[in-house]
């Protein structure tokens, strides 16, 4: 009984090892495109923080700094619901935890790309998980600001949907869309904006010549 149980954690383990990327783009897209409450409710991020834990659990500072932060962010739920903390300030912490859980995790990815030497599908769903995480730190950031210098964007429309706002808004710059319908009108707005701008076109390129490169040397 015992020996067929460790072969079976041998086995998921194993499964998750070579899979891990493919099953953090699944969780990422469920956050993506799952129907989000109307404001920062952390269910939906604490799947994908319960993910990280899962599919990291070989590294193990990593998985410690996801551990902390899943605990940060349960605990900030549980005292903005239970103990009544203030509404604004719970919501920007979850927010900050967010954005560090995002940063610490594409890092991770961004080395992961670099490690390997074949193009696998792997690291086709590393580069997209990477670029959707970009997304989704600018997205709180930009919700962030908003919070605390209310009008900083225009064009958001019902507050019950700021966020999905914000995240809509926040891909269409990283994919450089510009349909015009968000405006930043702050200075840190606009400042934010222009930074994830540069950030994400730095990583569009960058990765692409990485990935490419890679490819052409394991053509040869």
């Amino acid at each position: 009984m015992e020996k067929g149980i460790t072969i079976m954690t041998t086995n998921i383990r194993k499964y998750i090892g070579k899979r891990k990327y493919e099953i953090l783009l699944v969780s990422l897209l469920v956050l993506m495109f799952g129907v989000r409450p109307t404001s920062v409710n952390p269910f939906l991020p604490i799947q994908v923080m319960v993910v990280g834990t899962i599919i990291f659990y070989d590294r193990r500072f990593l998985w410690y700094m996801i551990v902390g932060l899943l605990t940060v962010t349960i605990a900030l739920f549980f005292a903005s619901h239970i103990f009544h903390v203030e509404a604004i300030n719970s919501r920007s912490l979850l927010g900050i935890t967010f954005i560090i859980y995002f940063i610490i995790i594409t890092v991770e990815v961004f080395r992961r790309i670099l490690a390997v030497d074949r193009v696998a599908p792997e690291i086709i769903s590393a580069v997209l998980c990477g670029f959707i995480m970009l997304c989704f730190i600018g997205c709180f950031l930009f919700d962030f600001i908003e919070t605390y210098t209310h009008g900083s964007f225009s064009g958001l429309g019902e507050s019950k949907r700021k966020l999905n706002t914000l995240l809509y808004f926040s891909v269409s710059n990283q994919l450089t869309l510009g349909f015009g319908d968000i405006v930043p009108i702050s200075f840190f707005a606009r400042k934010a904006v222009m930074f994830m701008g540069l950030v994400g076109h730095f990583y569009t390129v960058l990765v692409t010549a990485i990935i490419i490169g890679k490819y052409i040397n394991q053509r040869k």
